[in-house]
């Protein structure tokens, strides 16, 4: 009997208690909502987005990306404004000059701005900074060259065949004019590949150029190919001409034949003919630095040949008058 009196008394005591939590949270909510629905000043930190850039301008430099408002509304929306990040866009129609490339935007310009996007019931008292400034560049593009910057080695008897393919071959880039009139090619970033046995295809970035300098590109990569292959050394015994020869002179050379050395991929070997090749040797060339001795010189060979070179540097020769 005494447990069970115990118990019924501990029934009504928690119940008691929660009665008690349940009125103290209760007239707690009450009271916030009370508070929450008077005015009160607070500080709301907006983000900034621009648009509308005056035609053939860019902003030049630092630009502001925040701004402190001081606002009067109801503490329910403060609270929104606090727990939300707020951002507004900054139409710069409304820009005003003040001198050479300077122009700016007022507290009531930008009052307006806040009001139409945040609120129309906001009262704003005060804006930090109160004024935005802003530097306008006249803006330029052009197309330039991209220039890889790679470190290229290969395993032996492999090298490259012809040249790299990069796609774009040119790229365009934005900015102040003052800048682009200084910019002639672009670079990719750095890249180094090694013991190459097989076609190189590759994306690579394109290198960065300072943020403060404000310059876009037009895509921000590149992609470069390269045909790799495994090369042999040949060559060829040709005939050779001579050039600029004085019309009573004849010439009598020793010998009337050079050896041309040349590496051509595997692939294409049976592709070259020694005809694809001509070695001339220029008298006048001779005479004018009193040589005695014609010197042969490769003027024409197929592109998919490389190192190409002559045996004999020198060819002797006497005149028939």
């Amino acid at each position: 009997m005494l447990k069970a009196s115990k118990k019924i008394k501990a029934f009504k005591n928690g119940r008691r208690i929660r009665m008690l939590v349940f009125f103290i949270a209760l007239s707690s909510l009450f009271w916030i909502l009370i508070k929450l629905s008077r005015e009160y000043t607070d500080i709301v930190q907006v983000d900034l987005n621009y648009i509308n850039l005056p035609k053939d301008r860019m902003l030049q430099g630092e630009v502001p990306e925040k701004i402190d408002v001081f606002v009067k509304d109801y503490g329910f929306n403060l609270i929104k404004y606090q727990l939300f990040k707020k951002s507004i866009t900054v139409d710069l129609t409304s820009v005003k000059k003040k001198k050479g490339d300077l122009y700016f935007i007022d507290t009531d310009a930008l009052a307006k701005q806040i009001k139409k996007q945040l609120s129309s019931e906001i009262e704003i008292s005060d804006i930090e900074p109160d004024t935005l400034f802003f530097h306008f560049a006249v803006s330029r593009s052009k197309q330039v060259p991209v220039m890889p910057d790679l470190d290229l080695s290969y395993q032996m008897g492999y090298q490259l065949l012809g040249g790299l393919e990069i796609d774009p071959k040119a790229v365009t880039v934005s900015g102040p004019e003052e800048t682009i009139d200084t910019i002639y090619q672009v670079y990719t970033e750095k890249k180094q590949l090694s013991d190459l046995n097989s076609n190189i295809d590759i994306s690579i970035m394109l290198k960065k150029m300072p943020v403060s300098s404000n310059i876009t590109y037009s895509v921000d990569h590149v992609k470069i190919f390269g045909r790799v292959e495994k090369f042999t050394e040949e060559k060829f015994e040709i005939p050779f001409e001579i050039r600029n020869i004085p019309d009573n002179h004849i010439l009598q050379t020793f010998p009337d034949k050079v050896e041309v050395v040349f590496k051509v991929g595997i692939t294409d070997y049976n592709k070259i003919d020694k005809n694809d090749f001509l070695v001339v040797c220029d008298y006048k060339k001779t005479a004018d630095n009193g040589l005695n001795y014609l010197i042969p010189e490769v003027i024409k060979k197929p592109g998919i040949v490389s190192e190409v070179r002559v045996l004999r540097e020198t060819i002797d020769f006497f005149i028939k008058k």
